[in-house]
């Protein structure tokens, strides 16, 4: 009868071992399987995240950088422009070559007559039609002077007298320049020269951009020979 008892308190012992360890395993199992289920979450999201976050950091943020810069370049060209304009105001030579350009458009702003406008237009015409031959003459000798250096046998005194050529057909663009400009205003009133000297550096841009194409504006601006 003892025997019999132990026997049965070892078996209930056994069987209470081994539900408590199967309890436990259970437990352990669903404890780790909980665990790679939010390892898993958790990657899903930091592969989604950082995704979207780049994603919308590359849709705007080089959008908003290169309107910026688009921005940053035209202003810049702007103050570019207009220094070089005032540049040019203040060069008698530039603001004559400007000014013969741009006064047959002036009438409303001077309040020029008909007579006077007509005037402005012929001589402006002239201006260029004698402006466009010294161009070819100087475009000829520019040309020699070329020749003679590229052959490496240039004789130093045949390139002085071209180089004083070219230099007095830049100072004949100059002097027609100024000689046409101080015609046409011989041509004003003493309130309509008056109101031109006071025009300011973005008037007289107005002006250009409305008679002038960009390239003949860089030229005289820029200096260049053929302004």
């Amino acid at each position: 009868m003892k025997l019999l008892r132990t026997v049965v308190l070892t078996t209930l012992l056994s069987i209470w071992t081994l539900s408590a360890t199967a309890q436990e395993e259970h437990e352990e199992h669903h404890k780790q399987k909980t665990e790679v289920d939010t390892s898993e979450q958790q990657g899903a999201m930091k592969m989604m995240q950082p995704e979207s976050g780049q994603g919308m950091m590359k849709m705007m943020q080089p959008e908003s950088g290169q309107s910026m810069m688009q921005s940053g370049a035209m202003k810049n060209m702007h103050e570019t422009h207009m220094r070089s304009m005032v540049q040019a105001m203040n060069d008698p030579f530039k603001r004559s070559a400007m000014l013969i350009r741009v006064l047959p458009s002036m009438k409303d702003l001077l309040a020029l007559t008909d007579d006077q406008v007509t005037s402005s237009e012929k001589a402006s015409q002239n201006y260029q039609e004698q402006k466009a031959a010294i161009n070819d003459d100087l475009e000829t000798v520019g040309n020699k002077i070329e020749s003679l250096l590229a052959s490496n046998e240039a004789d130093p005194k045949t390139v002085r007298t071209l180089l004083r050529e070219s230099a007095n057909y830049r100072a004949d663009l100059q002097a027609l320049a100024f000689e046409t400009a101080s015609r046409m205003k011989a041509t004003l009133t003493d309130e309509q020269r008056e109101n031109l000297a006071e025009m300011t550096p973005m008037q007289m841009n107005h002006f250009i951009m409305m008679r002038m194409t960009m390239m003949e504006m860089m030229k005289i601006m820029g200096g260049h020979a053929k302004s």
